[in-house]
């Protein structure tokens, strides 16, 4: 699967990819692509959200939040989702252990892009 979330940026399945864009860049694609619309969706937000009050959309969409950078592992660890997007939250990565809860939680980021379209 292919999703265009504009004309510089595709998304494919099977790819880890890291966008930063404005948040009606994102609310845009979200709301207003029927094809996307199809697919199992998860929503991952942190300790807040820009975007998710944004989002006009209930039909195959889950919403999940991490308080932890453990959590979000978790939560991409048990994901059966094709589309994940997880909206950076740096709150979870406060503290001493900060380069190592980075590398955890890109670990497992990459391994839930082997099934799934994951953007972060």
């Amino acid at each position: 699967m292919e999703f265009d979330l504009c004309p510089a940026v595709t998304l494919q399945t099977g790819s880890y990819n890291a966008v930063a864009a404005p948040t009606d860049l994102i609310l845009a694609a979200l709301n207003s692509d029927g094809e996307l619309q199809r697919f199992m969706f998860l929503y991952v937000s942190g300790n807040y959200s820009r975007i998710l009050n944004g989002v006009h959309r209930t039909k195959n969409f889950d919403v999940r939040r991490a308080f932890t950078a453990f959590q979000l592992v978790t939560i991409l660890s048990e994901a059966y989702h094709t589309v994940i997007l997880v909206e950076h939250d740096p709150t979870l990565y406060d503290g001493p252990e900060r380069n190592m809860l980075m590398a955890q939680v890109t670990c497992a980021l990459k391994s839930a892009a082997e099934e799934a379209m994951v953007y972060d």
